[in-house]
């Protein structure tokens, strides 16, 4: 299990969390005239805040799945999170950067209400017994890189909800707060599962 091989506590991980979104934030700012560097960087950000939220997730329950597929949750994590901004690309039919960053509206990706819709569908099927744990699982790890992923942007656009529009944008405090709390929250849902479903042998949370 990833809590057996990673010897780091869940609230150094959390600070960490927190680290990389000022620290990612400033290297794009940084880049702000080279707009290849600073769209890299931006990304990469975004896949870094991701994997270690779900990171976080993964070390504070002990799980029945392997150390493979763990590592593996986390890395497609960093790679959704990541995935979500090709949606530019398509949106302005064009491979180019300088027409991906020119659009007027927000491509699909970008709407928070997918991740809502994955996150209660996934509920609701687990709790029906469409779907096993694992799903839910999964299902939890594409609602952290896209969620993640969209409170990050929220400081310049607001978040956008099908049928309501955009909110303000968010305060730089206030994303930084609402990434690092994420995976906490995630954490309480996935223990809450394991246990309606009478997981065996479920050590509920892990202090490490």
């Amino acid at each position: 299990m990833i809590l057996n091989t990673i010897n780091v506590s869940k609230y150094t991980l959390t600070l960490a969390l927190g680290a990389i979104c000022v620290v990612g934030d400033k290297i794009v700012a940084v880049n702000n005239d080279r707009l290849i560097l600073k769209a890299v960087s931006d990304n990469i950000t975004h896949g870094f805040i991701s994997s270690i939220s779900f990171l976080i997730v993964l070390i504070q329950n002990r799980i029945h799945v392997s150390t493979i597929e763990q590592y593996f949750l986390v890395a497609m994590s960093f790679i959704i999170s990541c995935l979500i901004d090709v949606d530019h690309f398509v949106m302005a039919k064009s491979w180019r950067l300088s027409n991906a960053i020119k659009l007027t509206s927000r491509p699909f990706m970008h709407c928070s209400t997918i991740p809502c819709v994955i996150l209660v569908s996934a509920f609701t099927l687990t709790k029906l017994g469409v779907i096993n744990f694992r799903s839910f699982l999964w299902s939890l790890m594409i609602f952290n890189a896209f969620s993640s992923h969209h409170i990050r942007d929220s400081t310049r656009r607001g978040l956008w909800f099908l049928g309501y529009g955009h909110t303000r944008p968010l305060p730089n405090l206030a994303y930084i707060f609402g990434t690092m709390t994420i995976p906490w929250i995630l954490s309480r849902l996935m223990e809450y599962m394991a246990v309606t479903l009478h997981l065996p042998k479920y050590n509920r949370i892990v202090d490490v």
